[in-house]
């Protein structure tokens, strides 16, 4: 944020003095923000009835924020996601949601639709997780 102070002015010697001795002196301060991004990210496929599948199954994810917190972030912090909760039968195009530690921002997603089949299911067949594809 802005930050605002009276500071000294520093003597250049004994032949040499300023007046006034103080300057008012304002300045913002602001963390460096950059991108990184991560490829081949793994998208968790959630209420999903048996068998159904996601093409493609990964995505290429650029991320912005605060530096620092970009060199600490794990592909695991990324975890995108596709909610088939009410899907029925069929092709569905469906977009990967994201969700990222404050601070952090989606900057490009690819691809940014997908393409979920649900196969037909028999009645005693119900939603579920698909194992390896779920997210806590």
């Amino acid at each position: 944020g802005e930050v605002e102070r009276e500071v000294a002015l520093a003597g250049a010697g004994e032949w040499l003095a300023y007046s006034p001795e103080t300057v008012q002196v304002a300045f913002s301060v602001a963390e460096v923000e950059g991108r990184r991004t991560f490829g081949d990210v793994a998208v968790a496929l959630r209420s999903a009835a048996r068998g159904s599948t996601l093409e493609p199954p990964v995505v290429r994810v650029t991320l912005r924020g605060p530096q620092l917190g970009l060199t600490d972030l794990e592909v695991e912090d990324v975890a995108p996601h596709v909610d088939a909760e009410g899907l029925g039968s069929g092709r569905h195009a469906v977009k990967p949601e994201i969700i990222l530690p404050s601070g952090f921002h989606v900057v490009t997603l690819f691809p940014e639709v997908l393409q979920l089949t649900v196969p037909k299911q028999e009645p005693e067949g119900g939603a579920e997780e698909v194992p390896g594809q779920n997210v806590p």
